[in-house]
């Protein structure tokens, strides 16, 4: 999801949230399998939402690069994947609803490329 996009942004916080939020009731962080530890000053956990997308950085921390992540999305035999962030390997867990979504994404985005590479235009 384009978070660039103001309209992407605004869906993007209430999708997630729905998401990774447990029985409980808690916002469960992809990172340390936790509950989300920190809260915006109306109770809300905070979090980020990244883009997936070819130019896509993470805001910080993150060494694992781009290629690497659409390969491990598209490798991937379970809703996870290792990323390296602050030079610490760390295993991202997704829903299955996400982790299928982001695994369409990157293969648009590796459709696109190749049919970038072959005409030089992206059509």
């Amino acid at each position: 999801m384009r978070i660039s996009d103001k309209e992407a942004r605004r869906q993007a916080r209430p999708y997630l949230t729905d998401l990774y939020t447990n029985s409980a009731d808690e916002m469960i962080c992809q990172a340390c399998h936790q509950e989300m530890p920190f809260r915006l000053g109306d109770g809300s956990p905070y979090f980020e939402a990244p883009e997936l997308l070819a130019d896509a950085k993470w805001r910080f921390a993150r060494t694992t690069t781009d290629a690497e992540l659409l390969e491990k999305l598209r490798d991937a035999n379970a809703p996870e994947m290792n990323v390296s962030l602050a030079g610490k390997q760390t295993v991202l867990r997704f829903v299955q609803i996400h982790f299928d979504d982001l695994r369409t994404i990157a293969e648009v985005i590796s459709d696109h490329t190749a049919s970038y590479a072959k005409t030089g235009s992206g059509d």
